[in-house]
């Protein structure tokens, strides 16, 4: 949308009236569209959750803990990604999230103990 309203602050022509505005919006929207549709990030790109075995992991447990991760509650999972993945302190979560610093930590202590749970059913699969 950003693209096409560009195109219309960018363009010298001048419109007759609102229909034709309106037609020329409606053509211009649909080739930014097909523009889209075709782009090679668009093709490429592939949701995370869709993504399970095309993704590289430099080591092999990098994959285990992916898929812990990706497991767990999305309360969770925002914590943990803000925690460890952002660098944020839990009163900077606390305050992004607008919760208590409490309920930050009990997210965050209730995550590693599922992403422990996790990974130690995979470590036992391994060794049996």
């Amino acid at each position: 949308m950003q693209n096409v309203f560009l195109k219309l602050w960018k363009s010298e022509k001048s419109f007759s009236d609102d229909e034709h505005i309106d037609k020329w919006l409606t053509v211009v929207c649909v080739n930014e569209s097909k523009n889209l549709i075709k782009s090679f990030f668009k093709r490429s790109v592939v949701p995370l959750n869709e993504a399970d075995g095309q993704l590289a992991f430099e080591r092999e447990n990098d994959y285990g803990l992916f898929s812990a991760v990706m497991s767990l509650s999305k309360k969770e999972r925002t914590v943990v990604h803000l925690f460890y993945y952002e660098g944020l302190s839990v009163r900077e979560i606390s305050s992004l999230l607008k919760i208590s610093e409490s309920a930050v930590k009990t997210r965050l202590s209730r995550a590693r103990k599922n992403i422990k749970f996790a990974l130690g059913d995979e470590q036992e699969d391994e060794q049996n």
